[in-house]
């Protein structure tokens, strides 16, 4: 598809609508520039592993199965008086029982370690001819205790059981854990949650630092108020959802002049008045960002600029919603789009960007939003 372009003139609007001085002279795309227009998915960026020294190996998890319930090891006392943990997924919040040490081998394998300190491992009798139910019973890692994972791209984990089957939360959560599935659908499709709080890390890091998260999903709102750059694994790889508990990201609200990079992640599930997904009242840079399915009843769905400054390099913005603007508002700051994508995000007023600041347009695409990409018109 050919792309339509329309040229933004030089001009400053009255109320600072818009400003594009002739460095700033750029184009808008009406086309999705690469990102299928009959498609409602959410796209695949970075599926490959950043740099960084965030490893698994070694990192406390929990297992989410499709309808919201957690892998647990269940503790079982036998009528001899043994105490065994079975592998279940029944349980709808997270403690010491759900939470496993993840003991990453290398190649996609795996191990997990429960709160009994004893390996997942198969069954020793098996059903139907194969081994397909488990418990946490091995003290060490070994062919009947180890997985193969895979990612999906979108925050969801297979993984393949010893017997070549892959591990089934039947009825997508709630009861057993089986491994008896010969192909990968939601019951056999996991968040791999990460039980590290980014609040804490953040609190500890020095100013001007770096921080790398893992890959999986942080359940967690996070607040920044001091210069750091976060880096996930890859925007395929490393999820920031909000739980519907807030903004996902607050930034420079005691400290407008904090300058902050946020790249390589997903952030999404935030529910707010304003920014839903990102609150910015510092200086703000994003780059390979996917704000994805982030909500407010007021202005900016995927992300609320107030009097700050953010510069977007690359990414989406993508399938956010908000009374107004509800990819981003700009309320009074400036917002300088280098690249990347803002599209399919729905508003009263202003469904791709509604601007009430500066806004400097360099390259990109702003498209497909509803009701319409900019509010004003430019």
């Amino acid at each position: 598809m050919n792309p339509k372009l329309f040229a933004l003139a030089a001009c400053l609007l009255i109320g600072n609508a818009y400003t594009q001085s002739d460095q700033d002279y750029g184009i808008l795309s009406t086309s999705l520039d690469g990102v299928g227009s009959n498609s409602s998915e959410l796209p695949r960026l970075d599926m490959s592993l950043q740099e960084g020294p965030a490893g698994l190996n070694g990192t406390i998890i929990a297992l989410r199965t499709n309808n919201g319930h957690y892998v647990c090891a269940k503790r079982h006392e036998t009528l001899d008086g043994d105490i065994i943990y079975y592998f279940d997924a029944a349980s709808t919040s997270i403690s010491d029982c759900e939470r496993f040490q993840l003991i990453d081998l290398g190649n996609n394998r795996v191990a997990f370690k429960a709160c009994n300190r004893e390996f997942v491992t198969e069954d020793e009798y098996p059903m139907g001819g194969y081994f397909e139910t488990f418990t946490c019973c091995g003290d060490v890692v070994t062919d009947s205790n180890t997985f193969k994972k895979t990612c999906d791209g979108y925050g969801g984990y297979a993984f393949r059981a010893p017997n070549g089957r892959y591990l089934c939360a039947e009825n997508g959560g709630g009861g057993k854990i089986l491994a008896d599935r010969k192909a990968v659908g939601t019951w056999e499709t996991f968040e791999l949650e990460i039980q590290e709080p980014i609040q804490e890390a953040l609190d500890k890091a020095d100013s001007g630092g770096t921080i790398y998260l893992k890959e999986g999903v942080y359940r967690q709102t996070v607040t920044i108020n001091k210069p750091v750059n976060l880096f996930g694994a890859g925007s395929g790889r490393t999820f920031v959802d909000g739980d519907k508990n807030g903004s996902v990201f607050t930034i420079g609200k005691s400290d407008p002049s904090v300058g902050v990079k946020l790249a390589h992640m997903v952030i999404r599930g935030g529910s707010s008045e304003n920014g839903g997904g990102i609150t910015n009242s510092g200086r703000l840079t994003i780059e390979d960002l996917i704000i994805t399915e982030n909500e407010a009843t007021g202005s900016g769905g995927g992300v609320y600029n107030k009097d700050g400054t953010m510069v977007m390099n690359s990414g989406y913005i993508r399938g956010n919603k908000a009374a107004q603007g509800g990819g981003a508002y700009n309320n009074h700051g400036t917002v300088i789009m280098n690249d990347g994508d803002i599209v399919m995000n729905k508003a009263t007023l202003g469904g791709g960007i509604y601007n009430d600041g500066t806004f400097k347009f360099r390259g990109g695409s702003i498209s497909k939003n509803t009701p319409e990409n900019i509010y004003p018109n430019p």
